[in-house]
């Protein structure tokens, strides 16, 4: 979806610019292995989060690792009301649960 080359990207450019933020960024670390242990340390119950993209107001953050889902979300504060971020966190895990009890 993004230019070929920075000589190409003026049109790319001018459309975020004209239609942006529409990212909606969501990230799985829990999809690469993710050691138990680090040196001497355990590593149990790990989460992560993202930062945002220059162009993005919402993001959500998974990590399934050591048997256990969670999903961290954050939002550009004024760009998105923050009863709406959380309305769209709430659906998001309420989505999951009921994909869970279907299956």
């Amino acid at each position: 979806m993004a230019p070929k080359s920075v000589a190409k990207s003026e049109r790319f450019l001018r459309f975020m610019e004209e239609k942006g933020p529409i990212t909606l960024c969501v990230s799985n670390v829990g999809r690469y292995d993710f050691p138990d242990t680090v040196g001497p340390w355990r590593v149990t119950s790990a989460e992560f989060v993202a930062g945002l993209s220059v162009n993005a107001s919402y993001c959500a953050a998974i990590t399934t690792a050591h048997g256990r889902l969670a999903w961290n979300f954050t939002h550009v504060e004024g760009a998105v009301p923050a009863n709406r971020a959380e309305r769209l966190a709430a659906a998001s895990l309420e989505a999951v649960r009921d994909a869970v009890k279907q299956s």
